[in-house]
């Protein structure tokens, strides 16, 4: 929590000499605890909801629901897998939903959240003017087992073709008939 607030205290102090900074604080635990001062320095963070929970001195006060808190309070919200995995985030967003996060929220978590943070102005929503990436879900994202049945980036349909779904056709055998 004392490294949150030097953080706070440091924007502030920015702000002050007449600099702007953005600052968003990652893998900050104990976040929910500064709440108020998160909203009012205009601080977000990029949360990894599973791993939310007390394993060591500086995250004695982690908490499962902590992106919930967080949202509830009007912070800046953003959730991460935290590490290259990013086929997870699905699944860490559907973590905080059954913790609590309202689902539009995490839903904002992983799309124009992100983009409104860090100053992509031009993604993260379904809009005119607006670049278009999307992905059509084979039913709801958060979960498991829901595929992509269509990504564009920039508006341009993808080839979904994979090697391996290639190698699954070439050498899976027909079903037998009865």
């Amino acid at each position: 929590l004392s490294d949150i607030q030097a953080a706070i205290r440091f924007k502030n102090e920015m702000r002050q000499a007449g600099h702007s900074i953005d600052l968003i604080l990652s893998g900050a635990s104990e976040a929910w605890l500064a709440r108020k001062e998160l909203v009012a320095s205009g601080v977000g963070v990029l949360l990894t909801p599973t791993k939310q929970m007390p394993s060591d001195f500086d995250r004695l006060r982690a908490r499962d629901d902590a992106a919930a808190l967080l949202q509830q309070a009007d912070v800046a919200v953003i959730l991460s897998t935290d590490d290259l995995n990013v086929r997870r985030l699905r699944q860490q967003a559907a973590w905080a939903v059954a913790h609590g996060l309202d689902y539009r929220h995490a839903i904002a978590a992983v799309t124009h959240r992100p983009a409104e943070v860090f100053g992509l102005k031009d993604r993260g929503l379904i809009a005119t003017g607006k670049r278009a990436d999307l992905v059509l879900w084979s039913h709801d994202p958060l979960q498991v087992e829901a595929t992509a049945d269509a990504v564009w980036i920039a508006g341009e349909l993808q080839d979904l073709e994979t090697r391996q779904l290639e190698l699954a056709k070439r050498y899976k055998k027909p079903a037998a008939s009865h």
